[in-house]
This record gives structure tokens, C-alpha cells and sequence, in this order.
């Protein structure tokens, strides 16, 4: 039985913030219902119907389109100012919304989160709060006075209290995530569901380069959180193949501070935000990719670059983290190294043909399609008896 109706309300996104996961959940959404309802800012909305088109998503459902405008940029003062605006969007679609449908935050608004959660308690509607990188504040230490500490002010207060006898649930993209929240807040096992971070499958998976060069690179947002100092080192200590025997590309966002770390590697569009349809196809170019983000990063968020290495059947090595290890347990052809030394070894290794990878990541996939994440949220949401049905 399918759910009657589901609302999807994304109060922050922009552009291509999230452009995947919101177009992933907005498939799931129309697995589960007949009558989805998606409100969104306007530029977010076009991107998602790029991603849709892309990704040849056949939709059947019935949807309705409801766009709001918002402030575009990635500045601080912009991010606060969506915010802001977000609240009003979150509250107002929460209160109009009706006890028959399934509400569905697919980002959680700061500062509407523990007032939903308040006046649900008696109005009693059906919600889930997707949460994102935000519960990585629970695990930082914030030194001064800031808004993000506030924020994980208020993230405590909503999970320590405010969420018990509330009928909303929580929605992480994990089990590892999961386990790793209810660490921290051990009363909340009632209130939090997971999905495995959905994903879109190629219709056609790309084959290693005909290329001389080996290509090696990164995917996603390059900085000091994300490995930089060990990528700047590998790429160092490879620097005598670099030319002849490899090209290494970094596929993402770097900032031009960081660019001088990295002076012998190949910036896709010179370290600028890249559309997605050539960000995929740099990505199908790589014969290899490497991930060195710090083994304690991760434990609260999903990453989505991952996923792009997955899909695309993509020598994988990388260092052991939470969220990697759960979400390729059942792929064993996956490399670990422990440092950068060992990344640069078992580079030169492949490239010397000591080492050969032959990618089978079929158990993984299957976890991460979009199918397989809808019966698992519909089957979560009957356990915890949600009367959307």
C-alpha cells in the first residue's frame, strides 16, 4: 500500500546545493506516493529538474511545484539570510500540511526544528526531519562566540528533550551515522530511522581509459578537512611519474589559497564549482580515485563523492572511516591504506602492474539505488507505526 500523500520541504537549498540527495529523495518520495508535493526555491527547482533529466528518472507520480525565492550565495551572510527566510517557509508548510500526509524535511531549518517539534506534540502530524552535516557541531568544540554554536545549542535541546512524545522522526543517511548519533543521544533509538545515502545508477558503466596515462584524482570539495595536506604529499611523492606515466585531476571545488598546495595537479575548471553533467564526465576519465579524508571525520555525515566512485566502477583507495566502512562492508575489491605513504605506494604498485583492481562493487550499488532505500524507509516508517498509509 502506498503512502496517501508526501510533502517534500526544502527550506535552504540553492543552485546546485545538494542536488543530488534532493533529487534522490524526491524519487524515493514518489515510490512511496501517488501525490507528492516538493517546495523549494526556485533556482534549487532547476537544478533538480537538470538532475532528474540527467539521470533519466522516470517520475509516474502526480506532483505539484511549489517555488519560493531566496537569496543565491555562498557567503555567510547569505547562508544566514536563507536561514532566516527558511523558518517562516518550514513553519508555514508545517501548519498548513495535513494530518493524512507525510511531511518531509529534506533539510532541517535551525531554528523551526524545535518549534515543530513543540506544537507537534499536540497537532500530531507525520514528519521527518532529514538530518544533514549539521550533527557534525555535536562532535567539534567551537571556540568562541558563533551562530554554529548556537545552532548545536539548539540541535542538543531538540534531540536531549524536545523530540520525545513529539510523532517525528529522524532521518540520517547511514546505519553508521545512526549508531554514531545514538551514542551521543542513547533516548532518541525510538525517534531515528536511516536510509543508505541514495543514489542514481549510470544506465552504462564506464570503462578504464585507453589513455597511456594512468589518471588518478580526487571528487568533491578539496580542503584541509578533506585530506588536502596528505593529497598535496602523495602527489609529491608520485611527482616523478606525474607527465609521463600519470595526470592527477582534482574534480571540485578548491579554494585559491589551496590551489599552491597542489601545483602539479590538473584543476577541473580551474578549482571552480562544476556542472554536473561534466562533472560526471570527468569523473568516467579517472582510472583511479583516492580518498584521505581523517579517520575521524565522518562519523556524522554521509558523503556523497563515494557514491560517484561507486556508480562509475572506480578503483577505489582510500582511509578507513565510519560511514566508508559500513557503506562498503560487502565490497571487499575496496583499497585501505593507513597513511599517505602507503596511498603512494599502492599507486606506483598499480601503475607497475604489481597490484591489480578489478572493481565489483554490485552489493553496494544495490544498497545505495533508489528501489532498495524506498522499501527500507517505507518498511521503517510502518515499525514506528507512522498513520500515513
Amino acid at each position: 500500500m502506498d503512502i496517501k500523500s508526501i510533502k517534500i520541504v526544502d527550506p535552504y537549498s540553492t543552485g546546485s546545493f545538494h542536488e543530488v540527495i534532493n533529487a534522490a529523495l524526491v524519487a524515493i518520495g514518489c515510490s512511496l506516493s501517488k501525490k507528492v508535493t516538493i517546495v523549494m526555491g526556485k533556482e534549487a527547482y532547476r537544478s533538480l529538474q537538470t538532475t532528474i533529466q540527467l539521470n533519466n528518472i522516470r517520475i509516474t507520480s502526480t506532483i505539484h511545484y511549489k517555488t519560493y525565492r531566496t537569496v543565491e550565495g555562498d557567503s555567510k551572510i547569505a547562508a544566514f539570510i536563507r536561514t532566516f527566510i527558511g523558518f517562516f517557509i518550514s513553519l508555514k508548510e508545517y501548519l498548513i500540511g495535513s494530518k493524512e500526509e507525510l511531511i518531509l524535511f529534506n533539510y532541517t531549518n535551525q531554528f523551526a526544528f524545535p518549534f515543530i517539534l513543540i506544537i507537534n506534540k499536540l497537532l500530531r502530524k507525520n514528519v521527518i526531519f532529514t538530518l544533514h552535516g549539521e550533527l557534525e557541531l555535536q562532535k567539534e568544540h567551537i571556540n568562541g562566540i558563533k551562530l554554529s554554536k548556537f545552532y548545536r545549542f539548539i540541535y542538543k535541546i531538540c534531540l536531549t528533550h524536545l523530540i520525545h512524545n513529539s510523532n517525528c522522526l529522524l532521518l540520517v543517511l547511514g546505519k553508521s551515522i545512526r549508531n554514531n548519533l545514538l551514542a551521543i543521544f542513547p533516548s532518541i533509538s525510538d525517534y531515528i530511522i536511516y536510509i543508505t545515502h541514495p543514489y542514481f545508477i549510470p544506465s552504462s558503466i564506464s570503462k578504464l581509459n585507453d589513455n597511456k596515462k594512468m589518471i588518478v584524482g580526487t571528487i568533491g570539495t578539496l580542503n584541509d578537512k578533506k585530506g588536502l595536506e596528505d593529497i598535496s604529499k602523495i602527489i609529491q611523492n608520485i611527482s616523478d611519474y606525474i607527465n609521463n606515466n600519470i595526470e592527477f585531476h582534482i574534480i571540485g571545488r578548491v579554494s585559491s589559497t589551496d590551489k599552491q598546495n597542489i601545483p602539479l595537479a590538473t584543476l577541473v575548471n580551474n578549482g571552480k564549482p562544476i556542472p554536473i553533467d561534466i562533472f560526471n564526465e570527468e569523473i568516467r576519465k579517472l582510472d583511479l580515485i583516492i580518498f584521505c579524508y581523517p579517520k575521524d571525520s565522518y562519523k556524522l555525515t554521509a558523503s556523497g563523492a563515494i557514491m560517484d566512485a561507486i556508480v562509475y566502477n572506480k578503483p577505489i583507495i582510500t582511509y578507513h572511516n565510519d560511514f566508508f566502512d559500513d557503506l562498503m562492508c560487502d565490497s571487499p575489491s575496496i583499497i585501505y591504506a593507513e597513511n599517505y605513504e602507503e596511498v603512494s605506494a599502492t599507486i606506483k604498485n598499480i601503475l607497475n602492474n604489481t597490484i591489480k583492481i578489478e572493481p565489483d562493487y554490485s552489493k553496494t550499488i544495490e544498497k545505495i539505488s533508489i528501489p532498495a532505500n524506498a522499501d527500507h524507509l517505507k518498511n521503517s516508517l510502518r515499525e514506528k507505526g507512522l498513520s500515513i498509509f
